[in-house]
């Protein structure tokens, strides 16, 4: 089975969700990358690497689902739901205010 939500999302995109749920504002800049490896390969040798080599490569293949391989609805969910309604509920701890935030859930 190949799983995939209701829309595909790049990279930025999913930054930037994860910003505006978390009420931060960071620049996203774009990064070559040939100047990620070179991060990635010093970053690595650090106890928790930040980044490393594989996950440079990873990120360089689109991560979408085949149209011709069962998928969701193979499973029986018709309407997957969006990252914009599930997000809010895991990172809201991650703002400022966290779980004390007075936005309410779905």
């Amino acid at each position: 089975y190949e799983l995939g939500g209701p829309r595909i999302y790049s990279f930025r995109e999913l930054m930037a969700l994860v910003l505006q749920e978390t009420e931060r504002r960071r620049l996203l800049l774009p990064v070559p990358v040939f100047a990620a490896r070179i991060q990635a390969a010093f970053l690595q040798l650090l106890p928790k690497p930040l980044l490393t080599v594989d996950q440079v490569n990873q990120l360089q293949i689109d991560n979408v689902p085949a149209d011709d391989l069962p998928g969701l609805a193979d499973l029986g969910i018709a309407n997957p739901t969006s990252a914009e309604v599930i997000l809010p509920s895991y990172l809201h701890r991650y703002r400022r205010t966290g779980q004390f935030d007075s936005r309410k859930y779905a």
